[in-house]
């Protein structure tokens, strides 16, 4: 006797890059569903004026970054495309200040939880590695013959909070790192650039004078010292403002 069984249809789902990592609004330290950040800000008090603008999907990848220069002129265009499953499958950035375009076709591993970018115009190879929690940890850099160029690593807290960041040559000597401090909200309260190379130090300190309710800051003064020894010295101070669009309606801020 001949048994039929009706078997239940299996869906599978193509595995994406969100299957290795959180999205880039999560990345980039965003809450909420923002649709769209528009960012402008100047350095001690000019009136030379820059703006930077990203967009991000309904799943927090981000479709374009475009940066302004104080002429209104377009300095940096990046976009990235996505497949039909949103895949991450290529990045391109166009530097109008060094004169050049790099595409980049992205692959995905997801059981070593890397993701690798391929440059197609001159060869070289940058691999990201991410954590469990899909956080990045590190990054590969090499050329088209496979030779180390430079890496970088990130070291966080228990939390995921990145606390340091540390670049490193192709020998794997230390360039620079970058300590970084957050505040109760979960936004950086400080950053302490160090080069290794020269000594020097410079410590930025944000203060967040408006947040929405969604916990994004909207205004926000960052004042910059040089360290010498015990010494701090102002370097100078950046006044940024953000409008934040939302997939929903937009929350009304609030002062810190």
């Amino acid at each position: 006797m001949v048994i039929l069984m009706a078997l239940p249809f299996l869906a599978i789902a193509q595995e994406t890059h969100l299957d290795i990592k959180v999205s880039d609004r999560v990345e980039n330290d965003l809450f909420g569903p923002i649709k769209k950040v528009v960012t402008e800000y100047s350095y001690n008090m000019s009136d030379r004026n820059y703006k930077e603008e990203r967009i991000y999907d309904e799943q927090g990848n981000m479709l374009s970054w475009t940066k302004w220069g104080p002429k209104d002129e377009i300095t940096l265009f990046v976009t990235n495309a996505y497949n039909e499953a949103g895949c991450h499958t290529t990045y391109r950035v166009e530097n109008a200040g060094k004169g050049e375009t790099n595409e980049y076709e992205v692959v995905i591993n997801v059981p070593s939880r890397k993701i690798a970018l391929n440059n197609s115009t001159s060869g070289e190879i940058e691999i990201q590695e991410y954590s469990p929690a899909k956080y990045h940890m590190g990054t590969k850099r090499m050329d088209k013959n496979r030779k180390p160029l430079s890496y970088s690593q990130y070291k966080r807290r228990a939390d995921n909070k990145e606390f340091q960041y540390l670049s490193y040559d192709k020998r794997k000597r230390i360039k620079f790192s970058i300590a970084i401090d957050w505040n109760d909200d979960n936004l950086q309260s400080r950053e302490l650039y160090h080069n290794r190379e020269s000594g020097s130090k410079l410590l930025e300190v944000f203060d967040y004078l408006k947040t929405d309710p969604y916990g994004n800051w909207i205004q926000c003064l960052t004042q910059a010292y040089n360290l010498k020894g015990s010494k701090k010295e102002k370097a100078g101070e950046k006044f940024s403002k953000r409008t934040l669009e939302y997939f929903e309606d937009n929350p009304t801020e609030n002062d810190s």
